[in-house]
């Protein structure tokens, strides 16, 4: 087993640093807290006062005001402090991923013999490789639309069962399994184990997501892990992530980290939990609680109800007291229909001789409108009629047969046929029927037609004659 200057040597002390052991004796025997108090002097002694350019992460505010974070670049990481009296000076808000250049010395703490980095002072040198690419895409993707609120689904109030994506080695599962136990014991629990960390870990988490919620078997998904530094959380800042978030259609709990910790998934979730424990409370009400309120709700109601019927009890007595006996009643009642009775005997008997006055009018009226009488009547304005109508006929066809007389003997003076009885024709052309009234209207082989007093002759034209 090595002695205390083996573990001195482990040190790699640059160029021209004096020697541990130099003024001491060369069998010195160092206790720890020895050991611990040269390396700091040896190291504050050789960087009283330097510069360090890195990203800022891990970052964590104690309740002394000390921050305790790492600085790092694509190789190395160091551990480094920056106390209360020198952090309020830091002018602009501090986060992880944030490239800084940092002043201060190095030391070792002598509580645990750690290497660290006194940060006195702290300028933003610009965003880290990792807060860059956050930048960029969450602001693609809230171009995008994924972080609208109307695109928001509501948790469901009472969900019958949770599913929840995490490592099953974290500490993040336990305190959901504790939280729902406690607030929702008969709830079912369905976990999608995932990597939280490493490579293939945003892999891991997009297909658990896609598995649950794809199953139909949850209400709700709960996606979590514990804290840790950006790298450790990184995975939940990774596109196929957020994309897988986006594309559930049931609702999700973002639980990621610390409740300084935002990630992608927390702006594209449903809901934002500072922690995992919050997550479950959230999705999960309190049975006893409920049970409270209802008891509390059932008391109120029985003491209302008491109210309203002890209100009404009163009411009634009061009505009560106001109202007169039954008997009373009935004698008025008795009285009102005795009058009424009377009024009634007496409004029958005017009402029935009315009826009898009208009815006596009505009947002469009826007899002088007899049937019989209209009938008479009817009779001898249609014989009358009827000799008219005969009278009238006997003249109109009188007037007609002397105007068919004149008629005939003017036809018979005007017709065609009279003519031809006294030896004249009619001639036509066979092929039209015309009249032919002049030689042009038959010229030389036309075929005529001559109509005589008893007949018909046929000819055919030769032409126009010579006059002699």
């Amino acid at each position: 087993m090595p002695g205390p200057k083996n573990i001195l040597s482990l040190f790699d002390l640059p160029p021209g640093a004096p020697p541990a052991s130099a003024g001491t004796p060369k069998d010195k025997v160092y206790n720890v807290t020895e050991l611990c108090r040269e390396a700091r002097g040896v190291l504050e002694g050789r960087f009283p006062r330097i510069q360090v350019l890195g990203e800022l992460s891990g970052l964590t505010r104690y309740r002394s005001g000390h921050w305790y974070f790492s600085l790092k670049d694509a190789q190395s990481t160091v551990s480094a402090v920056m106390f209360a009296g020198d952090n309020k000076n830091v002018r602009f808000p501090v986060k992880d991923g944030m490239q800084v250049t940092c002043t201060g010395k190095v030391s070792i703490y002598e509580a645990n013999g750690r290497f660290q980095y006194i940060v006195q002072s702290m300028q933003l040198t610009g965003a880290g490789e990792l807060a860059a690419a956050y930048e960029a895409l969450k602001s693609r993707l809230e171009a995008e639309g994924l972080f609208d609120r109307a695109r928001k689904k509501p948790l469901p109030p009472w969900p019958r069962s949770v599913g929840v994506v995490t490592s099953m080695d974290g500490a993040a599962i336990r305190d959901i399994l504790s939280v729902l136990e406690r607030r929702a014991p008969d709830l079912h629990v369905v976990i999608a184990p995932a990597r939280v960390q490493g490579p293939g870990a945003a892999a891991d988490v997009a297909a658990a997501l896609q598995r649950l919620d794809s199953s139909g078997k949850v209400d709700v998904i709960i996606l979590g892990r514990g804290g840790g530094s950006v790298e450790d959380l990184w995975c939940f800042n990774e596109e196929v992530v957020a994309r897988a978030i986006a594309a559930c259609r049931t609702p999700t709990v973002s639980a990621v980290g610390h409740e300084t910790d935002v990630t992608i998934s927390d702006w594209v979730a449903d809901r934002r939990a500072p922690t995992p424990s919050a997550a479950a409370e959230l999705v999960a009400p309190d049975r006893n609680e409920l049970r409270e309120r209802l008891l509390h709700v059932h008391a109120r109601l029985l003491r209302a109800t008491r109210g309203r019927l002890d209100a009404a009890r009163l009411k009634m007595l009061r009505v009560e007291r106001q109202m007169p006996h039954p008997r009373q009643i009935l004698q008025r009642a008795s009285q009102r229909l005795d009058d009424v009775e009377s009024r009634l005997h007496g409004a029958m008997g005017r009402a029935l001789k009315q009826r009898k006055v009208k009815h006596s009018l009505i009947a002469a009226r009826l007899s002088a409108a007899h049937p019989s009488v209209a009938l008479r009547h009817q009779r001898a304005a249609l014989q009358r009629a009827e000799k008219l109508l005969v009278e009238s006929m006997r003249s109109t066809m009188f007037d007609a047969r002397a105007r068919l007389v004149k008629a005939a003997a003017s036809l018979e003076a005007l017709s065609p046929l009279s003519v031809l009885t006294r030896g004249y024709s009619v001639v036509t052309r066979e092929r039209d029927g015309a009249v032919v009234q002049a030689p042009a209207d038959a010229p030389p082989g036309e075929s005529l037609l001559i109509r005589l007093k008893d007949g018909t002759l046929v000819a055919q034209s030769r032409g126009k004659a010579e006059q002699s």
